[in-house]
């Protein structure tokens, strides 16, 4: 994945365009077309500021499209407040039972899931929309 793939999937998990992408971290609209495109590459200040305005995103994932197992986020407990686990408690869970599948209906007004993103040890990532 390169940077301009994990650029345009900030953008994507954020609901911006690239207009507002680029007004919400404060550089030029042509700046992120030029970036998108692959005409430009991004400046250690365009890394900077989207760093700024998006904490939650992880310097070493933006710049190598790499994380080290221990930097990996797992609980989001409030949007400003992130608490970092290593992957290893995680592995230390006993794997749940398997149980049968059991279809559920819902009457009236259900959420309808709108996106599903899968984030691969590679680093690459496949995401699911429903039109």
């Amino acid at each position: 994945m390169s940077i301009q793939d994990r650029i345009q999937m900030i953008m994507r998990m954020n609901n911006l365009n690239a207009s507002q992408f680029a007004d919400k971290i404060g550089v030029q609209r042509s700046s992120i077309s030029h970036i998108i495109s692959g005409r430009n590459k991004p400046s250690l200040d365009f890394l900077q500021k989207t760093l700024d305005k998006f904490p939650r995103v992880n310097a070493d994932w933006l710049i190598t499209g790499k994380v080290k197992q221990e930097q990996i986020v797992t609980n989001v407990t409030d949007s400003n407040q992130l608490k970092e686990e290593p992957l290893a408690e995680y592995k230390k869970t006993p794997p749940l039972e398997q149980t049968e599948k059991e279809e559920v209906q819902i009457k009236g007004n259900a959420p309808q899931v709108e996106k599903i993103v899968w984030f691969y040890s590679d680093g690459s990532y496949r995401i699911f929309e429903n039109n």
